[in-house]
């Protein structure tokens, strides 16, 4: 099976300590194709980090490239409820970073998302 095509939108510390070191050990299963943070000397970095691939500032071009399967995203909590919306929507395969939401509100509406997008 190919690896499935990924985005990693948010080029933080979770992103740099804790995903790609598991990320790596899984390199069968899943390519980084794009990163994208709104710092572009972040993105720049981690896109270096991960095997320079290329990196973007604005996470709505990942969501609309067809060739990416599936994001990450790893963004300030307060962001996760609308991005993964989107990016359901926009049909990709969404990985959370946790805390899933910024309060039990969201993360009970993040829950109805998946039956929300079914096609």
């Amino acid at each position: 099976m190919k690896p499935v095509k990924l985005g990693i939108l948010g080029c933080g510390i979770a992103a740099k300590d804790l995903h790609w070191p598991a990320l790596k050990q899984m390199k069968e299963k899943f390519e980084i194709v794009t990163v994208c943070n709104h710092t572009e000397e972040k993105a720049k970095e981690f896109a270096q980090m991960v095997g320079n691939v290329p990196y973007l500032t604005d996470y709505k071009q990942i969501l609309a490239n067809p060739e990416i399967e599936a994001v990450s995203i790893l963004l300030p909590i307060h962001l996760n409820h609308q991005v993964t919306k989107e990016a359901l929507e926009a049909g990709k395969h969404v990985i959370v970073e946790k805390p899933i939401a910024a309060n039990m509100k969201e993360a009970e509406d993040m829950l109805s998302f998946e039956k929300n997008t079914k096609q």
